[in-house]
């Protein structure tokens, strides 16, 4: 029979700090939520969520935290795609396109928002993912130095917070 694989250090502090804010939420759920604030105002997140013909949130994060603060903000999407699906984004962005065409014979146009470059740059080593729009969240977990780097034009465009409230028209 085989063994199960040890953890890696990473993995080791990913599930730690899964069951730290699992037992945060047991024990003070109202304080747990109220830490997770929006980057802008909640009936922004609500409007811009709804702007769109479905919005999914695909997350590196356990979909039951997303669920959860979404819940609390009433914020209501098509779905949420945590870590526990187990796949890479990519996989994440094919998925999402496979269900939409099947459901409304088209394919989708899809717009990926994401603060880490190094994921937004695999998504353009896929062929079949060309036509999705990227964007760099200048918002997010990254540095000045890695928004610089996509100021040059290409098919990763730079998405500032104020650019994100105003909706998807003015994105592009």
């Amino acid at each position: 029979r085989s063994l199960p694989m040890p953890l890696t250090n990473t993995d080791a502090l990913t599930h730690t700090l899964d069951e730290v804010r699992r037992e945060w939420i047991a024990t003070d759920p109202r304080d747990w939520l109220e830490r997770n604030v929006p980057y802008c105002s909640l009936e922004e997140v609500r409007r811009l969520v709804t702007e769109p013909e479905r919005s999914v949130l695909v997350t590196t994060k356990e979909g039951e935290f997303a669920r959860q603060i979404l819940d609390h903000w009433s914020v209501h999407l098509a779905d949420i795609q945590g870590k526990e699906a187990g796949t890479h984004k990519c996989d994440n962005l094919r998925s999402l396109i496979a269900n939409y065409t099947e459901v409304y014979g088209r394919r989708p146009r899809l717009w990926f928002v994401e603060d880490r470059l190094e994921t937004l740059q695999h998504v353009t080593t896929h062929a079949d993912l060309a036509d999705v729009g990227l964007f760099l969240a200048d918002w997010g977990y990254n540095t000045a130095e890695t928004r610089a780097a996509v100021h040059g034009g290409g098919r990763i465009r730079l998405l500032a917070l104020d650019r994100f409230r105003q909706g998807l028209a003015a994105w592009l």
